[in-house]
C-alpha cells in the first residue's frame, strides 16, 4: 500500500478516523514526558566525578554510625559500674558527701534516660539506683552526710 493509497483511504473515512481515535484517546492517556538533556547530561558527569566519592561516604557514615553506637554502649557501661560501686558502698556502709550522692543521683537519671530511650534492660542497677536514692533521703532527714571535714553534721561542735 502506498502513501497515496493511504491519503485516499483516510481521506474518504474522516469520520471513522476522527471516532476511531477519540475512543483510542479515551482508553489510552498519553503522558507528558519531560526530558531534559542537559540536566541528564550533568548527571552522568557528575556520578563520573563523585561516583566513588559518595560510596566512600557511605562506608564513612556507616563506620561513624557503628563507632557512636560502640562510644554510648561504652559511656552506658561506665555509668553502670559507677553506678553499681557506689549502691556497694553504700551498702558496705561507707558514708559519702551530699555533693557526692548528688553527682551519682545525676548519673542514675542519665543512666535510667538512655536505657529507657533504647529500651535497655537494667534490672540490677534500677535496684542499686533504689538503694542509692532511699540511702540519699535516709541521710538528708538524719543529717548523716560526710562534711569537707570528714565528720557528720550532727557530731559538730
Amino acid at each position: 500500500m502506498s502513501i497515496h493509497e493511504i491519503y485516499t483511504l483516510v481521506k474518504e473515512n474522516t469520520g471513522v478516523a476522527i471516532t476511531i481515535v477519540i475512543i483510542l484517546m479515551t482508553f489510552v492517556q498519553i503522558v507528558p514526558i519531560k526530558l531534559n538533556p542537559w540536566t541528564a547530561l550533568a548527571k552522568k558527569i557528575s556520578k563520573l566525578f563523585t561516583g566513588d566519592l559518595s560510596k566512600k561516604l557511605d562506608v564513612l557514615e556507616k563506620k561513624l554510625d557503628e563507632h557512636i553506637k560502640e562510644a554510648d554502649l561504652r559511656d552506658l557501661r561506665k555509668r553502670r559500674e559507677s553506678i553499681l560501686d557506689f549502691a556497694s558502698a553504700v551498702a558496705g556502709g561507707r558514708r559519702f558527701t551530699q555533693e557526692q550522692f548528688q553527682q551519682i543521683m545525676s548519673e542514675c537519671d542519665e543512666y535510667t534516660k538512655y536505657c529507657e530511650e533504647k529500651k535497655f534492660p537494667n534490672a540490677v542497677a534500677e535496684e542499686s539506683i533504689a538503694l542509692i536514692r532511699s540511702a540519699y533521703k535516709h541521710n538528708l532527714r538524719k543529717k548523716l552526710f560526710l562534711t569537707t571535714t570528714g565528720f557528720p553534721d550532727d557530731e559538730e561542735e
